[in-house]
């Protein structure tokens, strides 16, 4: 018996001023931010559906819609910005 694998595609949602990147699917509700080599991180802010396949492909600049902009409080957005912008200077 062969098992199916679940394939989900993210969506970029949005790309901090540090550079990290937050994804989003669709499908599951699987949300994460990425920050790319050298000072690569990865935090899950949800975990969906960590069985399927999640690909993330970059096309032209992802813009946000009303749907996305529910999905973190402004508060939490606010707090994730500062993270990564307090990355960004540490680095520096």
């Amino acid at each position: 018996m062969q098992k199916t694998i679940r394939k989900h595609d993210m969506e970029l949602v949005q790309i901090h001023s540090s550079g990290a990147e937050e994804w989003y699917c669709p499908t599951c509700a699987r949300r994460f931010i990425i920050q790319w080599p050298p000072n690569y991180q990865k935090i899950v802010l949800e975990a969906g559906d960590e069985y399927a396949f999640h690909s993330c492909h970059k096309g032209e600049a992802a813009s946000k819609n009303q749907a996305e902009d529910k999905i973190l409080s402004q508060e939490l957005r606010e707090a994730l910005d500062d993270f990564f912008n307090e990355l960004e200077l540490g680095n520096s």
